[in-house]
């Protein structure tokens, strides 16, 4: 059985090594203060911590009050607030973590992630033939352009997916400047880049028949799920990217759908087909350091310091800690196996 405890709630418990967990790294943002704001994704919180370390409030929460969060996906810093983006609307906080306003996305988009200036959103879903990536000019979603539009082919509508997953479909990088699009149930990503408004397509997999079929079976089972039971579809391309993010050192880390009931003795094989890979922004696939591999425990990376979730053995809490670069492979290694009950798994 596999367990799933979330960032700042446990962590993913699952054989070493690391490099082979999902994704789902924390979000996180510098404030003016110094202060430390990281998004905890999984409970919809937002913790604030000080310059050194220890934390100073939580807000947010799942709920449909004043900032409170019904699926939040995003942080950055504009014009001196904090801006998270939400399923279908966007907040605004002060510096303190108090709440001003928030405001509506349009109604016939999704996934809406905040850039440095202006906002990208996606169109479209696993039934409809035609995407669309859209850019906003403005806070108030006006200036709408056109940045590509994509046929495929609908799934079927007795298909089920997972709006977790299949929903949250953009992600910018710490400065604004960068976007990552994963199209619904696909094995390619773009690469949006606002500075020049370049937008460029990467593929991670293949057309036509996957290359294991007793893999690609079980990976889409676990998406595709109805009332008769357990249901899979081939797509075009394979296999589907399941989650991608920019690591805390500007690589692209995406990782491709797996067979979570092959059991965690499969995880060297999973690897070995390529099902994680890391990349360059011109799409050149590059190997990891060590920050990139501690995806789940790291917040932040500057010139010296390594930023990092810390567990308190004795009450479960966790705090961010800092250590040097050159120390941060054994630092990071020991706290990991501190984090990650490895022998609590059943097999």
């Amino acid at each position: 059985m596999w367990l799933l405890l979330f960032f700042l709630a446990g962590g993913f418990l699952e054989p070493e090594p690391e490099i082979y967990r999902p994704l789902g790294n924390s979000v996180a943002v510098w404030g003016d203060s110094g202060s430390l704001f990281v998004l905890d994704s999984a409970m919809n919180r937002i913790h604030i911590y000080a310059a050194n370390g220890k934390l100073i409030r939580t807000i947010g929460g799942k709920g449909e009050g004043p900032g409170q969060f019904f699926q939040a996906s995003g942080l950055s810093m504009q014009n001196g607030m904090l801006v998270v983006s939400d399923r279908f609307q966007t907040h605004f906080f002060d510096q303190q973590g108090h709440f001003i306003r928030r405001g509506r996305h349009p109604g016939d988009v999704h996934s809406v992630q905040k850039m440095k200036t202006g906002w990208l959103a996606f169109k479209g879903g696993p039934y409809v033939k035609q995407w669309e990536l859209v850019r906003f000019a403005a806070d108030d979603f006006s200036g709408r352009s056109l940045l590509t539009r994509w046929e495929v082919t609908p799934a079927k509508l007795d298909k089920k997916f997972n709006p977790v997953s299949d929903r949250n479909l953009i992600e910018v990088d710490s400065k604004g400047a960068r976007a990552l699009i994963k199209p619904e149930n696909q094995s390619f990503f773009w690469l949006y880049d606002l500075s020049t408004n370049r937008l460029e397509m990467f593929e991670t997999g293949m057309v036509g028949k996957p290359f294991d079929k007793d893999l690609g079976d079980m990976v889409l089972r676990f998406m595709n799920r109805d009332k008769s039971g357990w249901t899979a579809d081939f797509p075009e391309r394979f296999p589907p990217i399941f989650d991608m993010t920019f690591t805390a050192t500007g690589k692209i880390a995406v990782q491709q759908w797996f067979a979570f009931n092959k059991g965690p003795f499969q995880q060297q094989k999973i690897a070995e087909a390529g099902l994680l890979r890391f990349y360059k922004s011109n799409g050149e696939r590059v190997q990891p350091d060590v920050t990139d591999i501690y995806l789940r425990m790291i917040v932040s990376v500057d010139d010296q310091w390594v930023y990092y979730s810390k567990k308190d053995p004795e009450d479960e809490s966790f705090t961010i800690a800092r250590v040097e670069k050159a120390k941060a492979a054994s630092v990071l290694a020991e706290e990991s196996r501190r984090q990650f009950c490895h022998e609590c798994l059943s097999y």
